[in-house]
């Protein structure tokens, strides 16, 4: 039973005398610690490269913060991982595992995450064609050829994030118990791990909770990913 509830501190029933508190101040820490395979995964099979230069950055590039690339890999990565709202990505552009398997370590402006929040996102899924589509008068509702494109956009984005945890099950989890498992019991029971995540200037390590209950079958898979690359 809750006893009290802050913004900055939560208080649950005590226990043996001891007072149980909880707060979301852990600092660089990840509930997606498992996304490190999709990472390689996705490395393996060159995905979100291959995926991002069907783009075309029209941007100025002494302006940008996040390259295409690292746009395209959070987007798959995350809905891989379980976030189809972009709106969970204003929080998740601060996930340190998410930034490394979108290959960003860390921004390159002070005013800025290291990922890409939901208005970012949002352009990327509506941007225009070209810049013919920009500017041309069209016989129907322009707001409506835009929607329409962002919805197909997602839908490609979902179905890569299929294609990537395929390739996971594929290349690195034949002959475990997770061989056949779904792309939902694989995101739970190998993909979101907590952990703890330390960069310094020579590594980044990221500690994952020693009580994981799957951590000879992420070895394993582990060791073959790294035997394809």
């Amino acid at each position: 039973m809750l006893t009290e509830c802050s913004q900055d501190s939560l208080d649950f029933a005590s226990l043996g005398g001891r007072k149980v508190t909880a707060a979301f101040d852990g600092g660089a820490m990840t509930s997606n610690a498992g996304a490190l395979l999709l990472r390689e995964t996705d490395r393996a099979i060159s995905l979100s490269r291959q995926v991002a230069v069907c783009f075309t950055d029209g941007r100025r590039q002494d302006r940008v913060e996040h390259s295409v690339e690292t746009l395209v890999a959070q987007r798959i990565h995350g809905i891989a991982l379980g976030y189809e709202d972009l709106n969970d990505h204003d929080e998740l552009r601060h996930d340190p595992v998410l930034g490394l398997v979108s290959s960003k370590a860390q921004a390159r402006r002070s005013d800025c995450a290291v990922l890409a929040g939901k208005s970012t996102l949002n352009r990327l899924e509506h941007a225009p064609r070209t810049e013919e589509d920009r500017y041309r008068k069209l016989a129907v509702d322009e707001d409506a050829m835009k929607r329409l494109r962002a919805n197909q956009l997602r839908l490609w984005f979902a179905s890569l994030a299929y294609v990537l945890m395929t390739a996971l099950r594929r290349m690195a989890l034949q002959g475990t118990e997770l061989a056949q498992a779904t792309t939902r019991t694989i995101r739970l029971k190998l993909l979101k791990l907590g952990a703890l995540v330390t960069v310094s200037v020579r590594r980044v390590k990221i500690a994952i909770a020693s009580a994981c209950p799957l951590k000879g079958v992420f070895v394993n898979a582990h060791r073959r990913l790294c035997s394809v690359a």
